[in-house]
């Protein structure tokens, strides 16, 4: 029995102690596992680039689109722009080639445009030769002798103004030493007493009709006050005049000149309301006819017509000298910018033209290229051609009318494809473009075409539009049956020769599009470029870059790890008590 016993504490004493080497592994390895991961994840940050070169190429721009296999062998001809119809050079059920001409419009006004874009692209490439070329000797000189001219010009403009200043000074001098003598020739005519020795002279000639005339008193009381506020102008104005010199500072001489201006007015002024109460006592006495005009009347009239003279004398030789300096300070203006303009065109003359200069010329040249292989496209689009072989039938086309709707019908014995476009890309689509078709029943076959008819109407399907395109085959195939889904893949575009980067290069901010160029450090740096075409995989790049330039298409990020020797997470050096040794 104490063996049973002795033997069954052992196997209970071995259970449990399996139990907790079981609980210490998973312990250990849970622990271990990720004292292992949060040492295995620490490293170095480090950044690597995908490039590609900017290369010259072909750029193939493509629309597709999928439908069936036509049942029919007939193409409705249209024309691909509008116009009146000039010519019909076929008839009905006459044979014809494919690109032979069936209908022409009026090509007036697109050649006029070929002529004119002819013109435009031959006028940037000489701007760009001329651009290029270094100036010759002659345009040196006139460059630097246009410099020297506009110098001359400018202190030219300085020395005038330093004049007029010192002929304002001298004008203002004038006038008061004039003003002096007028002020005192009115208070003369309206104060003195040689009317009668009771009475200053502007009451006593008031007092002569004024049981006649109902507007003495009017007249009386505007001379009194026309020349109290020219008696208060004319001593402020004196003395600010005395206060200042001919050497006092151009800001002073222009309000000199404003403040005399202004009390020229005011002293004119006042000789003519005098002068008017002079009139109204003359003209008023004569019409009386048994009244005695005082001989006073006629010398205070003469004094106030010349008083009156000197005063608009004054007023236009001030009014022309500050005009005079307003000239001169514009001449100066313009004067300073012309210096910098100049020394600057000059400067570059010297130096030749920029890189944004050059590349900018270029592009005019690109685009008046672009212009004139459009203007040249319009005006192809007015001959009216066969897209295959076939039988002209149903002719409508009448010259003089316009070349709207279905011209003729054109029966051919050709295989024809047909897809359904959206309305984006329908519109690069034209009769006569290259296209390749494939067929979902026949996977290993590919055909070629050229589009036969675009539908000019859509169809609208839930708030969809879509087009109709029909491609005629270049070679028919017996496999090939009426109802067969086929996928059509039609070339809208190709450009030779341009400079090409992947579309994964190209960024887009603010309108504007962005490449990073890989520089001799490894790093990028980021630059703006003019784009053109595009396709799938392509961008022309227009201007910003140059041939052979790496652009960066993929940042890849990873983390260096460094490893260490931990424990794993095992046993160890434990010992469980009763197990082994």
């Amino acid at each position: 029995m104490s063996w049973i016993k002795s033997t069954a504490g052992l196997v209970w004493s071995k259970a449990i102690a399996h139990k907790f080497i079981a609980f210490i592994i998973i312990v250990a390895v849970v622990g271990g596992g990720y004292y292992e991961y949060k040492h295995l994840t620490a490293g170095t940050v480090t950044t690597q680039y995908v490039t590609s070169a900017a290369e010259k190429g072909t750029l193939v721009v493509s629309v597709s689109g999928s439908g069936q296999v036509s049942a029919s062998n007939q193409t409705n001809i249209q024309a691909q722009v509008s116009g009146i119809v000039s010519s019909v050079p076929v008839t009905d059920n006459q044979k014809v080639k494919a690109g032979q001409i069936l209908v022409i419009l009026d090509t007036t006004n697109d050649e006029r445009a070929v002529r004119n874009a002819q013109s435009s692209l031959e006028n940037a490439q000489l701007a760009l030769q001329t651009l290029l070329q270094p100036p010759s000797t002659s345009t040196l000189l006139q460059s630097q002798q246009s410099v020297v001219q506009s110098q001359q010009s400018l202190q030219n403009g300085q020395n005038s103004l330093a004049s007029d200043y010192t002929s304002a000074y001298a004008d203002v001098s004038n006038v008061f030493i004039d003003l002096s003598g007028v002020m005192a020739g009115l208070n003369n005519v309206l104060y003195s007493t040689s009317i009668n020795k009771i009475q200053a002279n502007v009451d006593a000639y008031t007092n002569l009709i004024a049981d006649i005339n109902a507007n003495a008193t009017q007249y009386h009381d505007s001379a009194i006050s026309g020349y109290q506020a020219a008696y208060a102008a004319y001593n402020q104005a004196l003395a600010d005049y005395k206060n200042s010199s001919i050497n006092s500072s151009t800001s002073t001489i222009e309000s000199l000149l404003s403040e005399t201006y202004g009390t020229l007015k005011i002293v004119s002024t006042a000789n003519s309301n005098v002068k008017n109460l002079l009139d109204l006592v003359n003209t008023t006495l004569q019409q009386q006819g048994n009244l005695k005009i005082p001989a006073q009347l006629n010398v205070d009239e003469t004094s106030m017509q010349s008083y009156i003279s000197t005063t608009n004398n004054h007023l236009q030789t001030i009014l022309q000298i500050q005009n005079s300096i307003q000239s001169d300070k514009q001449a100066i203006t313009i004067g300073q910018i012309s210096v910098k303009q100049t020394a600057a065109a000059l400067e570059q003359l010297q130096s030749g033209p920029t890189q944004l200069q050059i590349q900018t010329q270029k592009l005019s040249v690109t685009q008046a290229q672009n212009a004139l292989s459009d203007a040249k496209e319009n005006l192809n689009n007015d001959y009216v051609r066969a897209p295959f072989d076939g039988i002209i039938t149903d002719i409508t086309a009448r010259v003089g009318q316009p070349a709207s709707g279905t011209l003729a019908v054109l029966v051919s014995n050709a295989q024809l494809a047909q897809a359904t476009l959206n309305e984006v890309d329908v519109v690069n689509v034209k009769v006569g473009q290259q296209a390749t078709v494939t067929f979902d029943a026949l996977p290993d076959m590919t055909l070629t075409g050229k589009v036969s008819e675009v539908d000019t109407i859509g169809t609208v399907v839930q708030g969809v539009v879509s087009y109709n395109v029909q491609v005629a085959l270049d070679v028919s195939n017996d496999q090939v049956r009426p109802g067969m889904s086929d996928t059509l893949a039609i070339i809208t575009n190709v450009k030779q020769d341009v400079l090409l980067v992947p579309n994964a290069a190209i960024s887009t901010k603010s309108d504007a599009s962005y490449v990073q160029v890989l520089g001799a450090d490894g790093l990028p740096t980021q630059v703006e470029v003019t784009t053109g075409l595009a396709n799938d995989t392509q961008t022309e790049i227009l201007s910003g870059i140059n041939e052979g330039d790496k652009v960066v298409t993929r940042t890849i990020t990873s983390t260096a790890t460094t490893p260490t020797t931990q424990s794993s997470g095992g046993l160890g050096g434990i010992r469980i008590p009763g197990i082994g040794r």
